[in-house]
């Protein structure tokens, strides 16, 4: 019988994970340019109104800056449970079974799935760093793009793990749509996305500490602001995160691993 090689076989999967979002262009539309209608309404919306805001110990002179990782956080996880939800469909659908006949590796199908996810997030990132911050600020800010990039790519691998269990693990339609859309607002407000983490109350903050959301925007906004919103260095923030994406990548490939067809 013939084999797809693991690159051979990833590569299959990525232009059939492809197609599948071709078929969903208005998803794509939605996934990209969302957040900069997001970025645009919030941001200005609330600029006057928050005025300046502590974080950090001092005040923040322009909340749109402050906004920024937050909004570019909340894309990543819509995106992610985009993906999820294609692999729930599939599942429903019957075509899910017929993946996983195929010769290639289980796992090559969640990297396809994340890879994929990666590609939309990015231009997501580009679209808000390149167009909406120099049309609402005038010029370009990003104080370190590499740990902006890093933190997009880390958290899309732990997002997109997590819903693709999710996924595995959930057999109702009705209850995977009703916990990946109840969950979004608890993952993006449980964490410092809108709202500076001293701002929160004691219980809310002990809930952000166990979120992976609060520990991707902070090294964002270390990427764009330079500074980030805990006594923690961000170093420490990247190595917690990549425990987060870690655990969720095994679980999630494990689980699928027991997929019986």
């Amino acid at each position: 019988m013939f084999k797809f090689g693991a690159f051979s076989g990833l590569t299959a999967l990525l232009f059939r994970e492809g197609k599948i979002w071709w078929g969903l262009r208005y998803l794509v539309f939605t996934s990209l340019f969302t957040p900069l209608l997001y970025f645009f309404l919030l941001g200005t919306g609330m600029r006057e109104m928050m005025g300046e805001m502590l974080f950090d110990g001092s005040p923040v002179d322009d909340y749109i800056l402050f906004l920024t990782p937050g909004i570019i956080g909340m894309g990543i996880v819509s995106i992610a449970i985009s993906s999820g939800t294609t692999s729930f469909n599939e599942r429903q659908w019957g075509t899910f079974e017929r993946v996983l006949t195929l010769p290639v590796s289980r796992s090559s199908y969640v990297l396809a799935k994340i890879l994929v996810a990666m590609i939309l997030s990015i231009g997501q990132l580009l679209f808000i760093l390149l167009l909406g911050i120099p049309l609402v600020e005038g010029g370009l800010y990003c104080d370190n793009i590499f740990l902006v990039l890093l933190a997009t790519l880390l958290g899309v691998i732990c997002f997109c793990s997590f819903i693709t269990l999710l996924a595995l693990s959930i057999k109702s339609s009705t209850e995977f749509y009703g916990l990946t859309g109840l969950m979004l607002l608890p993952i993006i407000l449980c964490s410092p996305a809108f709202y500076s983490l001293e701002a929160m109350p004691f219980w809310l903050r002990a809930i952000a500490y166990i979120n992976p959301m609060t520990y991707m925007v902070d090294v964002l906004r270390a990427g764009f602001m330079g500074s980030w919103d805990q006594q923690i260095p961000w170093g420490i923030e990247v190595l917690i995160l990549c425990v987060f994406t870690i655990l969720f990548l095994a679980i999630s490939i494990i689980s699928l691993r027991r997929v019986r067809v």
